[in-house]
């Protein structure tokens, strides 16, 4: 039987509960910078913000924070310290555990960090990695771990139609691959990392929220 008001009430608990959770997260401290925000230089810690730029409104941030799944790329340099490394996979492990289903590319570094998250949660399921080229162009480490991610049953998709590429322009269409099936945007870059710098204006371009993460190495 339902009761009147029902169903006004919960959403209202579920919006408290979002907000609640979203000023829990901006008062971690995080050994990854954020991009374009408050940094703390020595021990490298910051506040973690979303790098958003200005133009969502609060109710499209709170419509979108609970939406029960959703897409999200989670992007980033090879040059990550192991410490970088298991921040990246609690970040990428709280996303499977709110069912969202996540998508990457294959390399060392940031990307393997998340493959590794949503495999040792048991969800593969919840995982597509999106490759530049064909399997036997990746690093060998990396294919390992992209062997184990197929007898899991994650979602694989090569492209040996780019093989004749240089990685970089390979990279650079995968990356624009993945956006288009993406609602949210997680990148972990150096400021040197003109690809992800410039992954992040693409992103926004095509109204995909983005968190930006500077990781100084």
């Amino acid at each position: 039987m339902c009761r009147p008001g029902g169903d006004h009430a919960r959403l209202k608990l579920r919006a408290q509960d979002v907000v609640g959770r979203a000023g829990f997260l901006r008062n971690l401290q995080w050994p990854l910078g954020l991009l374009g925000g408050r940094q703390k230089r020595g021990n490298q810690t910051a506040t973690l913000e979303k790098d958003f730029d200005g133009d969502t409104s609060p109710e499209e941030e709170l419509a979108r924070l609970t939406n029960p799944q959703q897409n999200v790329a989670i992007l980033g340099t090879r040059d990550c310290t192991y410490n970088h490394q298991q921040e990246i996979e609690a970040l990428t492990q709280g996303h499977v555990e709110r069912g969202h289903r996540i998508f990457t590319s294959g390399s060392s570094g940031t990307n393997s960090a998340v493959i590794k998250a949503v495999l040792d949660k048991g969800r593969p399921e919840l995982l597509t990695v999106e490759l530049p080229q064909s399997l036997e162009k990746q690093d060998d480490e990396v294919q390992v771990l992209l062997e184990r991610c197929k007898e899991e049953g994650v979602t694989v998709c090569p492209h040996r139609e780019c093989d004749h590429l240089e990685l970089a322009a390979a990279a650079a269409k995968c990356n624009t691959r993945i956006l288009g099936q993406v609602d949210r945007l997680v990148v972990f870059a150096t400021h040197r990392s003109d690809k992800y710098l410039g992954l992040v204006k693409e992103a926004k371009n095509n109204n995909v929220m983005v968190a930006a993460f500077n990781v100084e190495v």
